[in-house]
């Protein structure tokens, strides 16, 4: 397997899950690994393939509930979600496109009420709506972030920052959600809203044009 970075995620059984590239992807994975982890010792042994997907390479644990959600990194991308079995098997709940490409990066909102997805490739926000046991629903909404300024060609990271590329989603407790967009340098604020359409919060924050945050 490929693993495209740390996404190790403890389920409190001592068992860990790790996502990847696959071969739609350029990568050598086959879909989601599952560890087991000596609580004491620390040392970890695989378990095996558990679900076979395409490219998950992000992966979020529900806050409270037994199920794991996935992107799933492809041109035309979508989501997926598993409930968690105490022996490692997952158990396929749902899969909803994201409306956007290369999705990268999810999160599950403070009041564990939607599910936020970072598309990469066309520099969107999508957001589903969870049901009371953590199935996604059709999407909410879908906000594409404007190229309004962009960075100065001298200045780009390469074909990283030739227009929007949001990267990553991290919701807080007050309820703003924070999504980073590296290919215009900046930070977004949106209060999510119960019929799960993003409402910004204030204008974005700029940071230095090449800063790629």
């Amino acid at each position: 397997m490929t693993p495209r970075r740390g996404v190790g995620l403890p389920d409190g059984s001592g068992l860990l899950y790790i996502g990847c590239y696959t071969a739609e992807s350029g990568g050598r994975g086959e879909g989601i690994l599952a560890l087991q982890r000596d609580p004491v010792g620390g040392a970890v042994e695989p378990v095996g393939v558990v679900a076979v997907t395409p490219s998950p390479s992000f992966l979020t644990r529900h806050p409270t509930l037994p199920v794991l959600y996935a992107v799933n990194e492809l041109d035309d991308g979508f989501v997926s979600a598993w409930s968690l079995a105490p022996d490692a098997t997952l158990h396929a709940l749902a899969r909803r496109s994201t409306g956007g490409a290369e999705p990268c990066h999810l999160a599950v909102t403070a009041d564990s009420r939607h599910l936020v997805t970072a598309n990469y490739g066309s520099g969107s926000l999508a957001v589903h709506p969870l049901d009371p046991v953590g199935v996604p629903g059709e999407r909410s909404d879908l906000v594409t972030h404007d190229n309004v300024v962009g960075t100065p060609a001298e200045e780009r990271r390469s074909e990283r920052q030739d227009g929007p590329h949001a990267h990553m989603v991290s919701p807080g407790p007050d309820g703003v959600l924070l999504a980073v967009d590296l290919g215009v340098d900046s930070i977004y604020r949106y209060d999510v809203a119960p019929t799960g359409q993003l409402l910004p919060r204030g204008p974005r924050l700029r940071t230095r044009p090449g800063s790629g945050p």
